[in-house]
Formats: C-alpha cells, sequence, structure tokens
C-alpha cells in the first residue's frame, strides 16, 4: 500500500464493484490476500462494507493486481489513479442559474456565464457535510476582537481602557458562543457534464432564485427542490445521494495538492474526492468495459 505523503499521480485507488456471485466475506478475503498485495487484517477491516468499495491507495502495479484477481474469479472491479481522479479539474462553482428554453444557463463565481445543455448533465452528486462553522468564526473574532484592545492599550493606555470597558462585555458573549457546539451542516450539489466538468452549487453562497416561489427557508429544503428540478429537466442523469455512507480512503486528501484551487475554495477533500470517484465509478458501469 502507497505511504508517501508526496502525490504519485500513478497510485491508483482499486474498487470492487461487484463480489463473485455467491461468495461471503471469507472467500472474498481470502481472494485479495491471495495476491500479496494486502494482509488478512487489514482484508477483514476494509471488507467490513457492502460493494462499491475502495480497498485503499496502491501503486499501479498492486492496484491492477487486484483488480485483476476480481474479475478473474468471477466478480468486478476497476481501479481510478489520482491523475484519472484529478483529470476532471477544480469545482467551477455556480453563482447563480437560470433555465434558458430547457437548458441550464449558469454564472461562474469569477469566471464567465456558460451554457449547460440538458442532455450533457450526467450525474447529481449531493453532499451535506458537517462544519463546525459557528464556533471557529465567533473564536477567530474572539481572537481578532481580544488582539485589537491589547494594541489600543499599549498604544494609547487611556483609549485602550475605554475600549476594553466597552469590548469586554461582547467578548464575554462571544467566548459563550466559540464554546458551544455550533454545527453547521453545508450543503452541497455536484453537477458533473459529459466532458467532465465538475461545476457545484454551494448552499452558503447560491441564493435559489431559480426556484421562485418553491424557495424554502433552509439550504437542506432548497437543494432537495433544486436537485428535484435538475432532475426533472435532466431525466436520464443519476442522482447520487450516498455521500454519508462513504468514507474516505487514506490519501484522499492528495487530491488537494494535485488541485490546488479546492484548497483555495475552503472544498471538503472527503467530497471532493467522493464526487469524482464516484463520477469515475458510473462512467466506467456505463462503458463497454463496465460489467
Amino acid at each position: 500500500m502507497s505511504n508517501s505523503l508526496t502525490p504519485n499521480t500513478a497510485d491508483a485507488y482499486p474498487t470492487v464493484v461487484n463480489w463473485p456471485s455467491g461468495w461471503d466475506q471469507q472467500q472474498c478475503i481470502d481472494l485479495i490476500c491471495s495476491t500479496g498485495v494486502i494482509d488478512a487484517p487489514s482484508a477483514r477491516l476494509t471488507l467490513g462494507r457492502q460493494a462499491p468499495l475502495i480497498l485503499g491507495l496502491f501503486g499501479s502495479g498492486e492496484a491492477q493486481m487486484l483488480v485483476h484477481a476480481i474479475r478473474s474469479a468471477g466478480g468486478d472491479a476497476f481501479a481510478p489513479s489520482l491523475t484519472d481522479i484529478a483529470a476532471l479539474g477544480p469545482t467551477l462553482k455556480i453563482k447563480d442559474m437560470r433555465i434558458v428554453e430547457g437548458n441550464l444557463e449558469v454564472d461562474i463565481w469569477r469566471g464567465l456565464t456558460t451554457l449547460i445543455r440538458r442532455e450533457h448533465v450526467q450525474f447529481l452528486v449531493r453532499g451535506r457535510i458537517k462544519a463546525d462553522a459557528a464556533r471557529k468564526t465567533a473564536t477567530r473574532i474572539v481572537e481578532r476582537v481580544q488582539d485589537n484592545v491589547d494594541q489600543m492599550t499599549n498604544l494609547a493606555p487611556r483609549y485602550g481602557r475605554a475600549a476594553r470597558a466597552m469590548a469586554e462585555r461582547h467578548l464575554d458573549r462571544l467566548r459563550h458562543e466559540a464554546g458551544e457546539s455550533g454545527l453547521h451542516i453545508a450543503e452541497r450539489l455536484d453537477i458533473h457534464a459529459m466532458n467532465g466538468t465538475v461545476f457545484q452549487v454551494d448552499g452558503d453562497k447560491f441564493a435559489f432564485q431559480i426556484l421562485g416561489d418553491m424557495r424554502g427557508h433552509s439550504d437542506n429544503v432548497n437543494m432537495d427542490q433544486l436537485s428535484e428540478m435538475l432532475a426533472h429537466i435532466s431525466p436520464n442523469e443519476i442522482v447520487d445521494e450516498y455521500f454519508p455512507l462513504f468514507r474516505p480512503p487514506a490519501g484522499h486528501q492528495r487530491l488537494l495538492s494535485l488541485l490546488p484551487e479546492l484548497r483555495r475554495n475552503n472544498e471538503n477533500p472527503g467530497f471532493a474526492f467522493y464526487s469524482r470517484w464516484s463520477a469515475l465509478l458510473y462512467r466506467y458501469l456505463m462503458s463497454p468495459a463496465g460489467s
């Protein structure tokens, strides 16, 4: 298994699509252990989940050995590499969206307006991401206010003391907020086009004006409505809502090194990885090589 911290774009994620029909877990463990690539304890931990599942991050040769063993036994597998996953490129965040003659006209943040034809919308990948944003924001405010008050006290003691007296009440409130469990659920919807481009509706930055009178009072409700609308516009697309069941494999953060825009946009590496990996999985299943 690849353990290097330096991204090797040839490293791959062998993925079990289907085990051989009728096999129990022990037979599957014996099969992948027979390759000499995975030991029995690691296999038992990995195979505790249902397929499709990622066996881990391996060198290209080891990954292909695992894929060959599974296919030879009557199962199905493929091994997308880091290159394959990163080749889908950075996420294009959508600022606004309109329906024009049955197609999607989208405005990209810091980009141009583009048209996504409805027949080119291939996959929708829904993500609900837990983020302790409220606590982190309150903590940053406390630190910033405290620093400013300290600086004023040092530079102008009389003014600084007055500022401290006024700020102390606010600091107490902010410290309390920083200590609370302000859990925020970030809503995301990735739109995969047939050409490989990944667009995203970020619930924190999207006003959902496209919904009109259907717009609700929460990002969760609005993202549900938007998903249904897009599924109606592009009836042949696949809607994936399985991210909550996904456990990101070791090394998935390497995608941030290959696509630095993800880090600059403060994207969740687990969801960014899942969205691209699942798109490759569906494309594999839709291809002649897929089962």
